[in-house]
């Protein structure tokens, strides 16, 4: 059935059937202003992928943010806090295999260090990092952690909080010469709360170091669309997602029925928002020549609840 055929003089709404449910997304791609993803254009689409990324590159420093999205915290030490300028958790120039002048993260004697990201409403997660290990014997491992809602069960790990599960093990006996590179897949953490945390299992001798650089967590959500006017228009090329944002037509705009249509012509689940403008309700009054809304044939959530101005209460209702 069309859209319009279920929701004919009714608003679009998180408790309607067909919708999306009722969950605080992100929506990468929302041009509402938001912290972080105000990059990202109103309308638009994508192979979307938004990024963390911390290079380490001041000295001293717990705060590396140079991603596309801001980390939620800096860096949290666990088993000491000298902060990043001394002791066994630090952030400085240390690793000599990369030639020099490189700051990175150093882990050693049972320390770990954890951060927080904000990963809500993405489809995919991944987080990879250079790494190197260097004098360390058997038994001194670099251990990767992730947790996300505090943990629902894996290890506690003295002074951090919740619990956490491992999800990758840098073993020793290394002395690597340069550094390293390792991707480890943290779809299953997608939250609002995603922790992950580089703990030195071991490494308790003189001069043993684990080091890391380049800390990425790499996302990816639904192509998307934003449905930005009330008006039952269709001038817009909506051959596929893509295509309508590159041309919505001469008046510049998304409609519903464009975004319907062109959803459907995209292969895969798609993501349609709202951003009207003005005081909300919206009502989006089809025009009687070209009928009820497209039927949905193919996979997308409409999530009626991304209209700025929504807060419980439906205001985008749809009508003949």
């Amino acid at each position: 059935r069309g859209l319009g055929d279920v929701y004919k003089g009714q608003a679009i709404d998180s408790a309607d059937p067909a919708l999306a449910p009722n969950v605080d997304q992100r929506g990468f791609l929302r041009g509402d202003g938001s912290p972080d993803i105000g990059a990202y254009e109103d309308g638009a689409s994508a192979a979307v992928t938004a990024d963390y990324l911390d290079r380490f590159d001041t000295d001293a420093s717990f705060a590396g943010d140079d991603g596309a999205l801001s980390w939620s915290n800096d860096w949290q030490e666990i088993g000491e806090a000298n902060g990043a300028g001394s002791g066994d958790v630090r952030v400085f120039d240390n690793f000599s295999g990369d030639g020099g002048g490189n700051i990175e993260l150093r882990i050693s004697t049972n320390m770990a260090a954890w951060r927080e990201a904000d990963l809500s409403g993405a489809t995919s997660a991944t987080l990879s990092f250079n790494y190197a290990r260097v004098d360390v014997e058997a038994g001194d491992d670099l251990v990767v952690y992730a947790q996300s809602g505090g943990g629902t069960g894996g290890v506690s790990i003295t002074g951090a909080p919740g619990t956490w599960d491992e999800i990758g093990r840098l073993t020793g006996p290394a002395n690597d010469a340069v550094y390293l590179s390792e991707s480890i897949e943290i779809s299953a953490y997608i939250a609002s709360d995603t922790r992950i945390m580089f703990k030195a299992d071991g490494a308790t001798q003189g001069n043993d170091y684990l080091f890391i650089d380049n800390v990425r967590i790499v996302l990816n959500t639904l192509p998307q669309l934003t449905v930005n006017t009330s008006a039952d228009v269709d001038d817009g090329d909506t051959r596929s997602v893509s295509a309508l944002v590159a041309d919505p037509g001469a008046d510049g705009r998304i409609s519903l029925r464009e975004a319907i249509a062109a959803a459907n012509a995209t292969a895969g689940t798609d993501r349609i928002e709202f951003e009207i403008t003005g005081t909300g309700p919206h009502t989006i009054t089809l025009d009687p020549s070209q009928g009820a809304l497209p039927s949905i044939i193919d996979a997308v959530v409409i999530d009626g609840t991304t209209e700025s101005d929504y807060s419980g209460a439906p205001v985008i209702p749809v009508s003949y």
